[in-house]
Formats: structure tokens, C-alpha cells, sequence
């Protein structure tokens, strides 16, 4: 049995850590040092997504047994069509996404990589794939003698026409139309009652998408936030 205490929400990234606290429905995020010093972490049980390397600072928490939950094809009552590789940072949004949005739904998220993952109320998590995301794909560039070093934040718009030309344009819009067809080939493996934007690039998929015919568009900005502590809701309500 857990002992009612405060929640905290960790995301533990390819290339930050910070935690979230839920306050009254209100989700405030801080870095790790912040946290740290501001909160005694022994007065929280932690909900934790761990994709990156754990920072030595976290030292000993009280974790959430969240990924025990994860067996036999299931995350709790949702089914999952993936083996156990199925990273933190796409189960427990998939999981939120399960209980409350009917149909299928399809998350996109942008980070260091672009995840595109499919979620049916009915039948759980469907499966998804695994690309670079802008950061990466831009990298790209610097293998090329001639070629510029590029910048997602260079990136002016996503109307892909009139065509580039120059080499950086052709660099910047081809980093769009990369995402695009992405977006476009994937939108239409299913059904797709909902489209969820999340992740650091929620911005250049909002951009990007509106170009596109695409289903109800749903921007959820600390959706893996949102996630941890709604897991970890549903666990602490099982083990109590």
C-alpha cells in the first residue's frame, strides 16, 4: 500500500531533466535544479519517464512502480501491440490518450526524434514509428563540404512554394516538406479521429500541420507531464 504523499513528474530526456508538479489542474514545469532547490524531494512520490541517462543530482527518490505495470501485451487495462522496448516517453502518453479520446488518435511528437504513434480507444496502443526529428535531420548538412550549417530556428514558415533558390532555403524547406510527407503518408494508414501535437517542436508541427488536410488538430504541450501523473493516479488508486 502507498501512503498518500504529494505527486512529482519527472522527464528524464535525451538532453534535459525536469519535473512537474500538479497543482489544482495546474501544471507547472521546473528544471531539476529548481526543484531541487525549492521542494524536499522526500515529500513526493515520483512518476518518472526515463528516456536519457538520470542526472546524479536525482540521487534517491521514491519512484512510482509505473513500468512494472507494463506486461503481457498491457499497460494497465490498455492493450499494447509492442514489444517491451516501448519507450516511457510514448507508453504513458498513449495511456492517457487511450482513456480519454475516442477512435483512433494519432500522436505526434517532436524532440530530439519525431514519434509517430497510434492510439484506438477499442483496441489500445496500435504501434508507431521512429524518425529523426529537425534538429537531427538539419545535422545532416554539416557532412557536406558545400553545404551550409542549418538551424531549426531559422525556419520562417511552411509554405513550401515558391520553390527554394538558394541552398539554404532549399536546406530550411526540405527540412519541411521532410515533415510534411511524414505527416501526410502516416495521417492516412488509419482512420484518424484526432491528430495530438506534444514535444519541444510543438511549435513546428503546429506551423507545418496547419498546411495540411488533416483531421481535428489537438496541441497538448506537456502531454508526458500530464501522462505521468495521470498513471500514476490509476497505480496508486490500484495499490491502495
Amino acid at each position: 500500500m502507498i501512503k498518500q504523499k504529494k505527486i512529482a513528474s519527472i522527464d528524464i530526456g535525451n538532453n534535459h531533466t525536469n519535473v512537474g508538479l500538479l497543482n489544482k489542474d495546474q501544471l507547472e514545469i521546473l528544471s531539476l535544479a529548481d526543484f531541487l532547490t525549492h521542494y524536499n524531494a522526500e515529500e513526493f512520490y515520483f512518476a518518472v519517464s526515463e528516456v536519457g541517462i538520470p542526472p546524479e543530482e536525482i540521487g534517491e527518490i521514491q519512484e512510482i512502480p509505473l513500468r512494472e505495470q507494463f506486461r503481457m501485451g498491457q499497460f494497465l487495462d490498455m492493450p499494447v501491440a509492442y514489444g517491451k522496448s516501448l519507450g516511457d516517453d510514448r507508453l504513458y502518453p498513449a495511456y492517457q490518450v487511450f482513456k480519454n479520446y475516442h477512435g483512433i488518435s494519432m500522436i505526434l511528437d517532436l524532440g530530439t526524434f519525431l514519434t509517430i504513434d497510434f492510439i484506438s480507444h477499442e483496441k489500445g496502443f496500435l504501434g508507431g514509428f521512429i524518425v529523426p526529428g529537425l534538429d537531427e535531420f538539419l545535422a545532416v548538412f554539416k557532412r557536406g563540404r558545400l553545404l551550409p550549417d542549418l538551424k531549426k530556428e531559422e525556419l520562417t514558415g511552411s509554405e513550401l512554394t515558391p520553390l527554394p533558390t538558394n541552398t539554404v532555403e532549399a536546406g530550411l524547406k526540405g527540412s519541411q516538406l521532410y515533415l510534411q510527407g511524414l505527416i501526410s503518408r502516416a495521417v492516412k494508414l488509419y482512420p484518424v479521429t484526432q491528430v495530438i501535437l506534444t514535444g519541444g517542436g510543438l511549435p513546428y508541427l503546429q506551423d507545418n500541420c496547419q498546411q495540411l488536410e488533416l483531421p481535428p488538430i489537438i496541441p497538448c504541450p506537456n502531454l508526458l507531464h500530464q501522462s505521468l501523473h495521470f498513471s500514476a493516479q490509476c497505480v496508486m488508486t490500484n495499490l491502495s
